[in-house]
């Protein structure tokens, strides 16, 4: 099982939301996307850091 208790900082969570997100998508977020990656950030850290991996996964293709 990983380790995702660093997700529970909040602002850890948002800014590795963001640069993993940003990166697959080789592009920067909207405003809008942006708002709810901070919206996202606030969940329960498990469920960020699999959204994490996933976005780190896809980036990787």
């Amino acid at each position: 099982m990983k380790n995702y208790k660093r997700f529970i900082d909040e602002e850890i969570a948002y800014k590795e939301l963001k640069e993993s997100l940003e990166k697959a998508l080789a592009r920067q977020l909207t405003e809008l996307e942006d708002r709810k990656m901070k919206w996202l950030a606030r969940d329960e850290y498990e469920t960020i850091g699999v959204f994490v991996d996933i976005f780190k996964e896809l980036s990787d293709k």
